[in-house]
């Protein structure tokens, strides 16, 4: 059955819920059945006129007179706006649901009162950030103190890329790139401190142009704040953040002098030919005290205060009244700098001036309580020329135990001294104390190099490098800037890559298959009989990435790509029939770009590309080597190399599937064109140490394979007794044709070479020794344990010294001989 409108009617039903329409034949309806009720219309709203409520609506029953008034039906526009009406509640109350839940929302992210960080608090960074912060030069950069609230009163210093510090006072609790000479398009080091000597390192500051605006720049203001949920409140500093401390006081005292008596400068104004010191000429870092802490060195003249002229030669020559020596310390307690010592500097009768240090055998280095130069044949003596500066005092035949610097040396030595002071006092300072004091941080901090000249080792940390003598004592190295990596070059002295991207160098450069040349532009021979410890700066070199040091020659690879050298023209024999010409300092290697790597032998020269290309080349046609390029060539037949092992013991490359390739030759001189073959007998391998195991044995490579295992290729002892070693560490005195398994020892994590006897370190902290005989004849080819577990980093090289680190931070050392005779291991002293 169906309504006229043709919509179906089910039995019972008495209205059509389409159209409305009474149903004059309608089925009897069931007792049970029941009129649709609206809920929603009933719940949310009052009826409308012309709206009826099914509920409102008269019972209907068997009974019902079919004339029901039609009037009291709903009518088919009803209907239409009751649906409409529907929609209309529907959309507010989705719109209550959301707006509720957004309150919800937002007081649930209330906590004490304060919001979470939304929108607006984008332009909030914290000290601890290690992302830089990026501002435009009118954006305000308000700080706040360790109590959480804004700084007044403040000082605040600004490094740029170059090094070039300038400070400034905030007097008004903010302040501007603008109004401290930010440039956009720069990125600046910003460290302040407040009147109680708490000190602030901001993250790094971005400058950017003031057109862009894209969301990571913070525009109109930016505040700085302690980190989230971390106390602020006075604890023990690591020594990283009292040093901090330290250099931000002794940079203070140089610029207050520098303001009253200039920098540091040669001046010639007296008439004197040779001229002499003015202005804050020599600041210099020791301990003078004895506290164990440096202290800042320093020597003016004055010349408003020194009445001396051309006219009174004889006067300004024999008068010391124009310099003055100081010597400030820091207070920790007030975080500044005081001067305890002020003098005169020490003088002749000849009338020459020095500023003199005193060192004694410990390194402890003391000035003078003297106006004479000091004689005591027990300390070493180092005289600072003041004046006149052209030529040398001589001491009367007492000069063996006095070192004179004089001039242009001095002021560049200065130099260096502020420098490291300005990077000092800008290093990030935002270390916890649990993290300074954690011993494993600690020795993974510590560098340590082993050979070279002038000293048994050196020992790198916080920037600086300390020089290991005979007994096993460290004394710090002077005139040396804040060095990031130590470089020990063997024959070719010993070199230092500073922070800034300087090289120094220091030691005997000369080479004992020719000349060598520190690369300062002054002949190796001028050193060949001493053991130099005044390091020295290489010329031509910035931004340094890397450096190399083999037979008389040495490289550098800059950041640019370039690549550079110096040293023997032609190191070693073979690569032509007389020795080259010496090359006094770092010249450019033509057609090598994008270098990342770079190494010689015996005249052939390997360089690595950031591509995987390994170049090959030789110094000069000669006999010994007559296929191989003059010019920089493509190693023809190797994979993808990222990274190359070469040395004595042979030419190696490791490609990034962990095979390793070498030449036909796996030792010795390389003299022909040969394609390489892969080792197959290795398994993946991670890292290649190559070291010389003996002279007379011959050179050894060690493959620390992905797993863990240790590979060894190269030379063995023929016998086990003789002193011969045993280097491979196979249970064998034999040298087989492929690599072989180093026996006893798994999971290693570095291996070196100490003359002859060869030391693994496992993951484990485990020391492994083998491969020198001791003297009773005992076989020693198969790894023995020597420390269990404490070790962390071991350092060698093809000398009579070993070092290692242990995971306390504690340095230890001994002395090994290839007779197998060598001493316990003694801790070193002296390093802070």
């Amino acid at each position: 059955m169906c309504c006229e409108c043709g919509e179906p009617i089910e039995p019972g039903q008495k209205f059509c819920i389409v159209c409305g329409r009474k149903i004059a034949d309608g089925a009897v309806p069931d007792e049970g059945a029941s009129l649709v009720r609206n809920m929603v219309d009933q719940a949310e709203t009052a009826p409308d006129d012309d709206t009826v409520v099914l509920d409102d609506l008269p019972s209907v029953s068997d009974e019902s007179s079919d004339e029901t008034d039609d009037s009291s039906v709903p009518s088919h526009e009803s209907g239409k706006k009751r649906t409409w009406h529907k929609a209309i509640i529907a959309v507010i109350v989705v719109l209550a649901l959301v707006l509720a839940g957004f309150v919800g929302f937002t007081l649930w992210g209330m906590k004490d009162g304060a919001a979470k960080p939304s929108a607006s608090d984008k332009d909030t960074v914290h000290y601890s950030d290690s992302k830089a912060s990026k501002v435009h030069r009118k954006t305000v950069i308000v700080l706040y103190g360790k109590d959480g609230k804004p700084l007044e009163r403040y000082k605040v210093n600004v490094m740029d890329s170059s090094g070039v510090v300038s400070s400034h006072s905030v007097t008004d609790g903010q302040f501007t790139p603008d109004e401290f000479g930010m440039k956009p398009g720069k990125q600046y080091t910003v460290v302040a401190k407040d009147p109680s000597g708490n000190v602030y390192s901001l993250p790094k500051t971005d400058v950017r142009p003031d057109d862009e605006t894209s969301g990571d720049v913070h525009g109109d203001k930016l505040d700085v704040k302690p980190s989230d949920g971390r106390q602020e409140s006075k604890t023990e500093e690591s020594s990283a953040c009292s040093r901090q401390k330290m250099y931000l006081a002794y940079y203070d005292v140089i610029t207050s002098l520098q303001k009253k008596y200039g920098e540091g400068e040669v001046a010639t104004d007296s008439g004197y030919d040779a001229g002499y010191l003015h202005g804050l000429s020599i600041v210099l870092l020791a301990d003078s005290d004895g506290d164990g802490e440096d202290d800042e060195l320093i020597t003016v003249h004055d010349n408003d205060n020194d009445e001396t002229g051309a006219d009174v030669l004889d006067d300004w020559r024999s008068s010391p009244e124009g310099w003055t020596v100081q010597a400030w310390s820091y207070d920790a307690e007030t975080s500044k700098a005081s001067d305890w010592y002020k003098e005169n500097p020490v003088h002749s009768n000849g009338g020459w001036f020095f500023f003199e240090q005193a060192a004694d055998e410990n390194g402890r280095v003391t000035l003078p309580d003297s106006e004479i130069p000091g004689y005591d044949e027990n300390l070493e003596y180092t005289d600072y020329l003041l004046s006149p500066i052209g030529s040398q005092y001589s001491f009367e035949g007492k000069d063996l135990n006095h070192t004179q610097i004089s001039g242009e040396e001095t002021l560049s030595q200065t130099q260096e001294t502020i420098d490291t002071i300005k990077q000092g006092m800008m290093a990030d300072c935002n270390v916890s104390s649990a993290k300074a004091n954690d011993s494993s941080k600690t020795a993974d901090d510590v560098q340590i190099a082993v050979g070279g000249s002038y000293a048994k080792g050196y020992v790198l940390r916080d920037g600086t490098v300390w020089a290991i003598d005979d007994n096993g004592k460290a004394s710090k190295m002077t005139g040396l800037p804040v060095i990031s990596k130590l470089f020990i070059g063997g024959f070719n002295g010993n070199y230092a890559l500073a922070k800034d991207g300087s090289l120094w160098a220091w030691g005997n450069p000369a080479s004992i298959f020719g000349l060598g040349s520190l690369g300062d532009g002054k002949p190796g021979d001028d050193d060949f009989s001493e053991k130099s410890g005044n390091p020295v700066k290489v010329h031509n070199l910035k931004n340094v990435a890397t450096m190399y040091s083999g037979l008389g020659r040495s490289y550098a690879v800059l950041k640019d790509g370039t690549a550079w050298t110096w040293g023997d023209e032609c190191s070693s024999s073979g690569c032509s029939e007389s020795y080259g010409e010496e090359i006094l300092e770092p010249k450019q290697i033509d057609g090598l770009k994008d270098i990342i790597d770079i190494a010689g032998w015996y005249g052939v020269n390997y360089a690595l590309k950031s591509d995987g290309t390994v170049l090959r080349w030789i110094d000069s046609k000669g006999t010994a080597k007559p296929d191989l390029p003059l010019e920089p060539t493509d190693i023809y037949g190797l994979p993808k190399i990222k990274s190359m092992s070469i040395g004595y013991g042979g030419r190696y490359f490791l490609d990034e599937q962990g095979n390793v390739w070498t030449p036909s030759t796996s030792s010795g001189v390389e003299t022909t064109v040969t394609e390489p073959v892969k080792l197959s007998a290795l398994p993946s391998i991670n890292m290649i140490k190559q070291v010389d195991a003996n002279e007379d044995v011959g050179g050894v490579a060690y493959f620390i394979g992905t797993n863990g295992e240790l590979w060894a290729y190269g030379s063995n002892g023929a016998t086990c007794g003789d002193g011969n070693s045993a280097a491979l560490g196979d249970g064998t005195c034999t040298t087989p044709d492929d690599p072989v398994r180093v026996k006893g020892v798994s999971k290693v994590r570095d291996v070196t070479v100490a003359w002859g006897s060869s030391w693994a370190l496992t993951d484990s902290g485990d020391l492994y020794q083998w491969g020198t005989c001791n003297g009773s004849g005992e076989q020693a080819n198969i790894p023995k344990k020597i420390e269990s577990g404490s070790v962390r980093k071991i350092y060698a090289a093809p000398s009579s010294y070993l070092m290692m680190v242990k995971k306390d931070g504690s340095i230890w050392g001994k002395s090994v001989s290839p007779t197998g005779e060598s001493d316990d291991f003694t801790q070193i002293q002296g390093i802070k």
